[in-house]
């Protein structure tokens, strides 16, 4: 996916003077990892997280500027709406293990 697609709103924004509620920390396994993408992948590399619409609304990590890596399934309300109040975070690839990889969700 590129950053031009109308399916992706990428978080732009955040920082000081986001609520409180919005340092949103978590570690969670992505669902659904594309095999192309991951294969790629090194521990400590740092992915886009991302809104989306389309196919279906929700959060997914991207490569910067490439693929969808996988979708995040946790805390989906929250991040869209902080996402959408102009917050940015990131996932951080901590483990990869075959077909799974497990991140760490944070504030950029």
């Amino acid at each position: 996916m590129s950053g031009s697609d109308s399916s992706i709103k990428r978080s732009a924004g955040g920082g000081p003077g986001g609520p409180a509620d919005c340092a949103i920390v978590f570690e969670t396994t992505l669902a659904s990892p594309d095999p192309r993408v991951i294969d790629d992948l090194g521990s400590s590399e740092i992915l886009d997280v991302v809104s989306v619409e389309e196919p279906i609304r929700g959060v997914v990590a991207v490569v910067i500027n490439g693929p969808t890596v996988g979708a995040i399934t946790q805390q989906i309300i929250a991040l869209r709406r902080c996402i959408e109040l102009g917050n940015q975070y990131e996932a951080e690839v901590l483990h990869r293990e075959g077909g799974s990889v497990r991140v760490q969700v944070r504030p950029r």
